[in-house]
């Protein structure tokens, strides 16, 4: 069998890898700042295609799937639609051509098929022969449908496109990213994810610090206005003038028992804020 006839039976490519072989280019060994315009121009709109109706396919309703959805999500999807529609966005402006992104969105074979037909577009012959059953179809014939089979093994998440309609209803899967095959612990290994954690352990961050960050700012101010020649004393002074609950924002273990005690820990945080 050779080459051309095996990818015939391949049911699902990245976007790399289709936008490569429907111009005869190998895949393996182009270079992103080197892409011939056909494959640029091609990848640019499969990309489009992708950006509109992406699905993330999740093996077993497992780790992935439930930390985007379960009620203790890790992870908000609005922070994933970020980054996917950042990297989708350098691809359909010609900015950057991503291997390693654009080798991870995989389209389905019939989901190329009903592209080309809505589009007027000659579909790709290293996927579709002449005599090609699939061709005599019309899009909306081929438009797949979910079985039990697959809404018991898999989890779908979409983040781009209309919502998973009924199983008894037609749901295209043109485009969709596998992140479960061998790959548990996507934090780690999914370069996507992994920043996507990372910003929002950032927000996070950022939003528990605030309220500390607001009163250090007001302590300062306090320091200006009442001319203290000595930062230190001000600092206690101005912690002496807030309510425990306050104290606490300050100094997380404060005790109203025991308020002397804090003060040498307040004074050293609210000094921080002359090191900014």
């Amino acid at each position: 069998m050779t080459a051309e006839a095996t990818l015939k039976q391949v049911e699902r490519l990245s976007i790399w890898d289709i936008s490569h072989y429907w111009h005869d280019f190998n895949p393996l060994t182009s270079s992103p700042s080197k892409l011939p315009l056909r494959v640029q121009k091609t990848i640019r709109a499969l990309a489009q295609k992708a950006s509109q109706s992406l699905v993330l396919r999740c093996g077993g309703k497992g780790l992935i799937y439930k930390t985007l959805t379960g009620p203790d999500k890790q992870v908000p999807l609005s922070y994933v639609r970020r980054l996917y529609r950042r990297e989708f966005n350098y691809a359909i402006e010609g900015r950057k051509y991503k291997k390693s992104f654009l080798g991870r969105i995989n389209m389905s074979r019939v989901g190329v098929l009903v592209w080309c037909k809505e589009n007027g577009i000659k579909p790709p012959t290293f996927w579709f022969s002449e005599d090609d059953p699939l061709l005599a179809k019309s899009a909306a014939e081929l438009d797949r449908k979910l079985t039990s089979e697959e809404i018991d093994l898999y989890g779908f998440i979409v983040l781009f496109g209309e919502e998973p309609k009924p199983a008894d209803e037609p749901m295209r899967m043109s485009s969709d990213i596998d992140l479960s095959e061998d790959r548990p612990g996507f934090k780690v290994k999914d370069p996507l994810f992994k920043e996507a954690l990372s910003q929002m352990n950032k927000a996070n961050a950022k939003a528990r610090f605030a309220p500390a960050e607001q009163l250090k700012q007001k302590y300062k101010a306090f320091y200006q206005e009442k001319g203290y020649k000595n930062k230190s004393q001000a600092a206690r002074d101005y912690f002496d003038s807030l309510t425990p609950e306050q104290r606490k924002i300050i100094v997380s273990i404060y005790s109203e028992r025991e308020h002397e005690k804090f003060y040498e820990h307040a004074v050293r945080n609210f000094l921080k804020v002359f090191k900014h």
